[in-house]
Order: structure tokens, then sequence, then C-alpha cells
């Protein structure tokens, strides 16, 4: 059976991963599979709360860096070595997220931007810490793990939509026909495609 023309377009594309996302929406609606629907409007809208994030879009790479007074000396946008860093807020950066939604992480890419977040709330305890007084810190999220998350969305939007395409045929005119499907096999389609979502080598429910 040849390809849906849908998926080709995303495989080289020929769109983007927000479009591709739209029409699964469309496509899938009939299964009422939500754990489906929530992670493609999450991925359109950004995720509200980390409590259902996919595991690729968490503990992702970072760089601190900070302007402010160490020994005397002005420095600026320099990195924050670690060992300047509370135990306490080392926890909290281990898990960084990213919660954008997936065309915000494709312009940032496409644009090369810088992202992040603003951490000068750390300031006081490293200044109790280690005596270096920080006006400004920044973390910056590393654009190779913002790539990775775009890597990951469309690697799982394509292999939702071959599993779709192996079930119900060509998909290119956006809807798939379930009253010839039984509960049972619907259950099992539903049950595949959130496994291709949400199991990244760890068992992790939504």
């Amino acid at each position: 059976m040849a390809k849906s023309k849908l998926i080709k377009d995303i495989a080289t594309n020929k769109i983007t991963l927000e479009e591709g996302l739209q029409r699964l929406l469309i496509i899938s609606y009939s299964l009422e599979n939500e754990k489906l629907q929530y992670w493609i409007e999450s991925e359109l809208n950004g995720y509200p709360n980390i409590s259902k994030l996919p595991v690729y879009r968490k503990r992702i790479g970072y760089e601190i860096s900070y302007s402010g007074i160490n020994g005397g000396f002005q420095v600026k946008n320099v990195p924050l070595p670690l060992e300047y860093i509370p135990k306490e807020f080392k926890e909290v950066l281990k898990e960084t997220c990213v919660l954008d939604g997936i065309k915000t992480l494709e312009e940032i890419i496409r644009t090369d931007s810088k992202v992040g977040r603003n951490l000068t709330d750390m300031a006081s305890a490293i200044y109790q810490k280690v005596g270096v007084q920080c006006i400004n810190i920044t973390q910056q999220y590393s654009l190779s793990s913002l790539q990775m998350i775009v890597s990951n969305v469309k690697n799982k939007l394509i292999l939702v939509l071959l599993d779709l395409e192996k079930d119900f045929g060509n998909l290119d005119n956006l809807d798939i026909n379930v009253e010839d499907v039984n509960e049972a096999e619907i259950n099992e389609i539903n049950n595949n495609i959130t496994k291709r979502i949400y199991f990244d080598g760890t068992s992790e429910e939504l």
C-alpha cells in the first residue's frame, strides 16, 4: 500500500510538526483516546504542568551563567561553577523540564535563540555559601536538547500515523472508519498508540 501523502510530507519537512499534529487531532478524534488527545493538544499549546510530561521533555541539558562581583572583580555572563550552587538548588535544577509548545521550540531552533529562565533567586544562597555576589543568574537551555525534543515529537507523530494507516488505510482524507472495528480492537489500537508516545525505555504512565 502506498504511504499516505501526509506521512511523507511530515517525514520530508514539507509541512510543520504543528500542521501534522493538527491533522492527527482530526484523524484520531473518533478513537476517543484521551491520552493521545492530551499529548497532541499539549504539544500544540504547551504543557500546563510537569505532572504529565513525557520523558523526552524532562532533565534537559542547560548552562548557567551569572553577572556580578567575584573576589573584587566584576564579571558579566560567565559560567557559574557547579560548586557555587547550594545542594537544594542542584536537586531542583536536575529536574529541568521544557513545557513550551512545538511551534515555539521549532522557532527557537530556527532562529538559534537563547532561551531559559531567570535564577537570580539563588543569589542570596550563593553569597552565603561562597561569598560571590550575583546580580543576575540565567539558566540557558541547551539547543541540542530542544532539537532532541522536536525529533522525538516528529518520530512519535510518524509512528502513530503509520500505525493508524496500517489499521485503517490511507489517511489523506483526514478520516478513519471505526465502525467496522470492535471495542477490543479499538482498545488494542489505543494502547499501542499510548505506548508509542509515552514509553521511552522506562515504565511511565500518563
